[in-house]
């Protein structure tokens, strides 16, 4: 396999927030230096390809023209939809064509909004609903409470809620990632990982010798990147059976990768990566503080394959 190329750029003195890898022509990087300013960079040699700031005030009317009005800018310049946004009391979920959006609002509600209609999905008055997941391809919608249980909705239907075992770690650290059509769903406490199918049904469970700082699935479901912040390690796994096939410090990820400079100014390469994104074809972007990089697992170490201790 022939590496692709490699680059990094340091961008901001800030935390950058989240990555995002959208596909298109260009594809593009999508980097989040706040909670709604986002700079978007060619993931083939980082060129820049402009930055946005977006409006915190989400509207009261959520249907019509209003509604559509406000969600139009929400685009890369590759015309990819923004997978997410942040908002003034909510955080935004975008399917793949825009057509339907998830909001999580600060009361801890759900509302779909699809076919010009917002709807508030039903949940339990005890429920504390942590981290969301939206499939933005099937409308399968992943939640994560704060005591451990998983709870799914088809669109506007409740599917189940699910007993994972997540409960309990010593440090809450809820993550949460959906598959393309909703085939699996990936969760962690920051201490044991699950892996269920659409319907919740535990498929893969593994307890973690490291604490996790970062999750990301590549949206086929396959690949799943965690990042160590005891040691500052990438680990890529392979979810059919939850066993590591690659790894490599992140740091010699960085040194590896072609510089991109925007701006002035360094990092501690002992901070902890606290962003990842990964794709079907192994391309692997990660965030150190406010220095990005965008490489590829063939990049990485290959790990021999042995079963993992997994139940």
């Amino acid at each position: 396999m022939i590496a692709m190329a490699a680059w990094r750029l340091y961008l901001t003195d800030q935390p950058v927030r989240r990555l995002d890898l959208l596909t298109g022509k260009p594809a593009v990087l999508a980097a989040w230096t706040g909670a709604r300013r986002v700079s978007f960079f060619d993931v083939k040699n980082g060129a820049r390809l402009g930055e946005r700031v977006y409006d915190a005030l989400l509207p009261a009317e959520r249907e019509g023209e209003t509604w559509q009005e406000f969600l139009r800018p929400f685009k890369a310049p590759n015309d990819s939809a923004l997978p997410l946004l942040q908002l003034d009391g909510a955080t935004l979920y975008n399917s793949a064509d825009g057509q339907m959006q998830v909001i999580h609002d600060e009361n801890g509600d759900l509302f779909l909004v699809s076919a010009g209609k917002a709807v508030r999905l039903h949940k339990e008055a005890e429920a504390t609903f942590d981290v969301v997941a939206f499939d933005r391809t099937s409308g399968l919608i992943a939640v994560l409470d704060r005591a451990g249980r998983l709870h799914l909705y088809e669109q506007h239907t409740r599917l189940a809620i699910v007993e994972t075992g997540l409960a309990g770690a010593d440090e809450w650290r809820p993550a949460l990632a959906v598959a393309q059509g909703g085939a699996s769903i990936i969760a962690s406490n920051g201490e044991t990982v699950v892996i269920t199918d659409g319907s919740g049904r535990l498929r893969q469970r593994l307890d973690l010798h490291y604490r996790l700082s970062a999750l990301a699935s590549s949206p086929d479901g396959q690949k799943l990147a965690l990042a160590d912040a005891e040691v500052g390690v990438i680990r890529v796994y392979d979810t059919s059976s939850l066993t590591a096939t690659h790894q490599r410090f992140a740091a010699d990820l960085l040194a590896d990768a072609r510089r991109v400079q925007l701006i002035g100014g360094t990092v501690s390469l002992s901070s902890s990566v606290h962003s990842l994104a990964i794709n079907n074809r192994g391309t692997l972007a990660f965030a150190i503080s406010g220095v990005i990089c965008v490489t590829s697992v063939s990049r990485m170490g290959v790990l021999p394959r042995v079963s993992p201790k997994s139940r």
